[in-house]
């Protein structure tokens, strides 16, 4: 009897089903908003994909230059490579925080490397602006369908009389639900399915893109996070159709519930958090700190005065580090004598300890001011969570490895390797040899190690992604829920 009984249910559920999906099929809402994603999807692929080819050309050739900047280093004191950051190849599907931050870091030996911003903000970490990528059109678009296909999916068929026949079968509302719900997410995933083949068609034909089992994973991850955002929405406008008993009114609450949610609320907390939460700037903070960076004719007072010491000759010259150097004019002057060279290296070590003391309290500064910054980007995130577009946003920034954790992964990565410089210089003891000062060829920097651009494997950003994907999944089991219950106490008539 049971067997029966799941049978039927099971034959009722996939009738309504195979309605739904015909009913979709046939209805120009349908084929237009999925061939406006399409077009979308394919038009801000092809612009994405030469944006992304254009920043690997830039970054290939910005990393052979910084190669031969660093043979042109005459001195161990003037040892400070410059880092690139490589672009990633899915910053096609997600651009995230790309732009925002500057791509070459700086690594010098007495002060550590800091974000810098690509463009003209006030908090790096906010400056997550939208970009016409694959994520924003599906988190625009299919928003949009989702609630589209949705919104007369219960009070259309109460209207038409479609949903008192059914129920006249005694078919379990439940099972109508259900079978609405599944024929709706089936046509959506179709509909999206459709837009990510385009997509990988147009990056895999594509010269200069190529896609690793790791990539292949994250897009399978940009899948699933889309169909069940897309669902989301979808499930808001079935519980608008089981609320309003008029179509016209489902679809004016649904509209409303769109704006609200996709365009209106990531920008309006953006800007009235900052405006609730505001963080001093870097520059008032210094000027409260009363710290000064000290300039050249401050470090020539604390070297002392090193021409009556006697330079034999040449140039000497003093960089806003604190770094002195000897440059023998073309080799027209012999370097220093060793006792010239001493002299050089006690002052050298006394101005070091001068600047590493401004050194610390400068990185002081700027580590409250980010930690300022951070407090502020957090309590927005927080607000912003409420927004199902701005939680796709994130999951999809996450797995594109675009969002501001990876940055700060790669920064990390950048802290480390100027400790393997430091360390290195220490080896071989760079502070008391002639090369520390004086222009005598190329230098040896054959036991330096090469930084390494980090990648964050596919399991570490599936536990980031965890929570907000876990949110928007319970968002639409409670919308379903919710739908549920306003639908058993409808009436039909």
């Amino acid at each position: 009897m049971k067997l029966a009984d799941t049978k039927k249910t099971e034959s009722v559920i996939f009738t309504i089903f195979k309605m739904e999906l015909l009913d979709h099929f046939q209805r120009f809402r349908f084929t237009f908003i999925t061939m406006l994603s399409i077009l979308l999807i394919i038009v801000a692929t092809i612009i994405n994909v030469e944006n992304y080819r254009q920043k690997l050309d830039n970054y290939l050739s910005a990393s052979r230059q910084h190669k031969e900047s660093l043979k042109n280093v005459k001195v161990y004191s003037r040892l400070n490579p410059n880092i690139e950051h490589k672009p990633e190849v899915l910053e096609i599907l997600s651009q995230g925080i790309t732009g925002q931050f500057s791509p070459t870091v700086n690594v010098q030996r007495t002060r550590m490397p800091e974000f810098k911003p690509g463009s003209t903000v006030d908090n790096e970490y906010l400056a997550v602006i939208f970009e016409i990528d694959i994520s924003y059109v599906i988190s625009v678009i299919f928003s949009l369908m989702g609630l589209l296909l949705a919104f007369d999916a219960i009070n259309g068929d109460r209207r038409n009389g479609n949903l008192k026949m059914i129920l006249a079968n005694r078919v379990h509302r439940y099972k109508v639900l259900i079978a609405k719900s599944l024929g709706g997410i089936s046509i959506l995933s179709i509909s999206l399915a459709f837009g990510f083949i385009c997509c990988m068609l147009v990056m895999i034909n594509s010269p200069g893109i190529m896609l690793d089992s790791g990539d292949w994973l994250r897009i399978g991850g940009l899948f699933i996070s889309s169909l069940i955002y897309a669902s989301l929405f979808y499930m808001l406008g079935l519980l608008l159709s089981a609320i309003a008993r008029e179509p016209a009114t489902a679809l004016a609450f649904s509209l409303f519930f769109w704006v609200v949610l996709v365009i209106i609320w990531p920008g309006a907390v953006r800007y009235f958090g900052k405006q609730l939460f505001p963080i001093p700037s870097l520059e008032y903070l210094q000027r409260n700190e009363e710290y000064q960076q000290l300039d050249t004719d401050e470090i020539y007072k604390l070297y002392g005065n090193f021409h009556e010491a006697g330079s034999g000759g040449g140039m000497i010259s003093v960089s806003g580090d604190g770094t002195l150097t000897f440059n023998s004019m073309g080799g027209r002057f012999p370097p220093p004598d060793q006792d010239k060279l001493n002299f050089l290296i006690k002052k050298a070590e006394e101005i070091n300890e001068v600047i590493q003391e401004q050194n610390d309290r400068e990185w002081q500064i700027r580590a409250n001011y980010v930690t300022q910054q951070m407090r502020q980007y957090r309590i927005i995130h927080i607000i912003s969570s409420f927004s199902p577009a701005y939680l796709y946003a994130h999951i999809t920034s996450i797995l594109s490895r675009t969002d501001i954790g990876s940055y700060s992964t790669f920064m990390e990565h950048i802290y480390e390797f100027r400790s393997q410089i430091i360390q290195w210089l220490n080896d071989i003891d760079a502070i008391h040899s002639q090369k520390w000062f004086v222009e005598a060829g190329e230098l040896d920097l054959n036991g330096l190690s090469e930084f390494s651009t980090p990648r964050i494997p596919f399991r570490e950003c599936l536990s980031h992604i965890l929570l907000p994907v876990s949110e928007l999944l319970f968002l639409t089991i409670v919308l379903f829920l919710i739908a549920h219950v306003v639908f058993l106490r409808n009436d039909v008539s």
